[in-house]
């Protein structure tokens, strides 16, 4: 029902920036070092079904002439950029099979390296931590198992290794290593236990997605990471109330919390997230009254407070979400009479509130027209 939004979209114009700041050039010269690494990853591959990398990556050719490379004219043209994600266009499943070799750090100039959505496993090398002019290191969408690696280049700025088999905990200091850090996603793995209080280190995040896995304990501290806009850590095993600090994220946009174990009330400085546009606390054990304050959050657009034990009535305050899209609230105790005034929100395209509760009133004649998708 809630439909998340990706960190590349998120931090889009960031990865814009260093698509454009790399060059396709040939090469002047051989680049032993490189050669030798992108052909070490070569050899680990052992499925290429489009015979991608071995149709094209020989050597004694120019490397920076090779499919997904991209080199920099400013030292000695050294490999700068490796993506091997979407070569073949518009074709599904186009996958490598293999392991990530150790000698890809020997790529020491590489600034961005992709290998999302391939079928690679076995575990991240130990030598990813030589790479130490990274910014963007994209291995989601594969088979990778182990742990979440620690020893990274503090000159990362996006690392999305989500969709994987990555198991164990979070690294307790892992943000000592990457004070720069702007996205990180873990989501769909195979993670277990607290999420590590040192996550507000990472400053400069600005989006954090840990959703689907099996961590059982919220962060704490998130508010000292000020630039934060995008907060996903739903379908896990959270337990308790929701954290006080989580308030005072007055840039937060999107706040994901669904699918987890939460309980206790809703704040009413919920209204502190003044930014906020999606909020999703959907199947949790939440209890209490909807909070009037809800009405302050003008920029929502987005609201899913449904499967919870919520009680009492929808808030008259609801009419000033202005800009609000779609309201779920099924599945609770609410009672009492709808406000008629939710109904004059012009945006509003998709409502869900009978289910499993007790309002009552009447609903606009209008209604089949207004809620296309009611």
């Amino acid at each position: 029902m809630v439909a998340f939004k990706t960190m590349n979209i998120v931090i889009a114009p960031l990865l814009l920036m260093h698509l454009l700041e790399t060059t396709n050039a040939a090469a002047s010269s051989n680049i032993t070092t490189n050669e030798a690494a992108l052909l070490a990853f070569k050899s680990q591959i052992t499925f290429d079904p489009f015979e991608i990398l071995s149709n094209n990556w020989t050597k004694g050719t120019e490397i920076c002439n090779w499919i997904g490379i991209s080199c920099s004219r400013r030292h000695h043209e050294r490999v700068t950029a490796l993506v091997l994600r979407s070569l073949i266009l518009d074709i599904a499943n186009n996958s490598f099979h293999g392991k990530i070799p150790y000698e890809i750090g020997r790529l020491r100039r590489i600034e961005y390296l992709s290998l999302q959505m391939n079928n690679l496993t076995g575990e991240i090398p130990a030598s990813i931590g030589l790479l130490n002019k990274i910014d963007i290191l994209d291995l989601s969408d594969n088979n990778l198992h182990g742990h979440v690696p620690f020893n990274v280049s503090p000159s990362l700025l996006i690392m999305d290794l989500g969709q994987n088999g990555l198991t164990g905990n979070i690294p307790t200091e892992f943000c000592t290593s990457v004070p720069n850090l702007q996205g990180l996603s873990l989501s769909n793995n195979q993670l277990v236990g607290q999420i590590p209080s040192g996550l507000n280190k990472c400053t400069q995040l600005l989006y954090l997605s840990l959703s689907y896995n099996q961590s059982s304990q919220l962060p704490s501290g998130l508010d000292k990471c000020k630039e934060l806009v995008y907060l996903a850590l739903s379908y896990n095993l959270f337990r308790g109330n929701l954290p006080s600090q989580m308030w005072n994220s007055t840039k937060l946009q999107d706040l994901f919390l669904g699918w987890n174990n939460l309980t206790g009330h809703i704040p009413s400085e919920i209204d502190n997230l003044s930014a906020l546009q999606r909020l999703s606390l959907r199947r949790n054990n939440l209890v209490g009254f909807l909070p009037p304050s809800i009405g302050n959050l003008s920029n929502l657009e987005m609201i899913d407070l449904g499967e919870n034990s919520l009680r009492g009535d929808i808030p008259r305050e609801f009419e000033h979400l202005v800009n609000l899209k779609e309201l779920y609230l099924s599945s609770n105790r609410l009672s009492g009479e709808v406000p008629r005034s939710i109904f004059n929100i012009s945006g509003l395209e998709k409502i869900a509130f009978v289910a499993n509760n007790e309002l009552s009133g009447i609903l606009p004649s209008n209604i089949g027209h207004s809620l296309p998708n009611s």
